[in-house]
């Protein structure tokens, strides 16, 4: 309990001591840490049942061999749609893990848009590009407006390992990876007038 204490103290404050570091949003920075969320699919239909991937990815190798032994950050909703985009699934990588071959001293991660994140044992990563997170998410039928869209990442940080289980903060730059949304396609009804999907799924004809 101690040691979970101390931890959530630690990343917390290295949290804030990290806020000034972020040079803002889609710059090509030489020698930081790169962090974007990349959607499997680029184009997604609001049918409100289909679930499409999103991948949390960072990337050290800017730091000139530096290790990396903890990351934060915090999916935000993407502007626009709000209410009407559903976080349904949010998992630890199976392949391509950036701490992949480091023990876990602490992690956090659940299917909402909290702050997340993951402290392992030893040094940790360097030189390495890799996924911090899973996350899936389906698009409400009722969708409308806008078509393009991007993840960002809020209350992000990273930290090497230094004396006394100190963490010493790292630099790093969000990257923007856009998608789109569009409204679910008319559904036909045969040689008559098609009808909308909300129609359809209410049960209602256009007859």
């Amino acid at each position: 309990m101690k040691r979970q204490v101390l931890l959530l103290a630690l990343l917390g404050i290295f949290v804030f001591s990290l806020v000034f570091a972020s040079a803002g949003r889609g710059l090509d920075i030489q020698g930081d840490v790169v962090l974007k969320a990349v959607p499997e699919q680029t184009n997604w239909i609001a049918d409100g049942t289909t679930e499409y991937e999103v991948k949390i990815y960072a990337d050290n190798t800017g730091l000139n061999g530096e290790q990396t032994k903890a990351a934060e950050w915090k999916l935000m909703v993407p502007s626009g749609l709000d209410g009407k985009i559903t976080m349904t699934s949010a998992q630890w990588p199976t392949q391509n893990d950036f701490f992949e071959g480091f023990s876990i001293f602490f992690q956090s991660l659940g299917i909402n848009w909290n702050l997340h994140g993951k402290l392992v044992n030893g040094g940790g990563p360097a030189n390495k590009v890799g996924v911090l997170a899973v996350y899936k998410f389906k698009v409400n039928p009722g969708f409308t407006g806008q078509t393009s869209f991007d993840f960002y990442l809020e209350e992000t940080g990273f930290c090497s390992g230094g004396l006394e289980d100190t963490c010493i903060q790292q630099p790093y730059h969000v990257e923007i990876v856009p998608f789109t949304v569009s409204k679910k396609p008319p559904v036909a009804t045969g040689p008559g007038t098609p009808v909308s999907a909300t129609d359809s799924d209410s049960g209602e004809s256009a007859n």
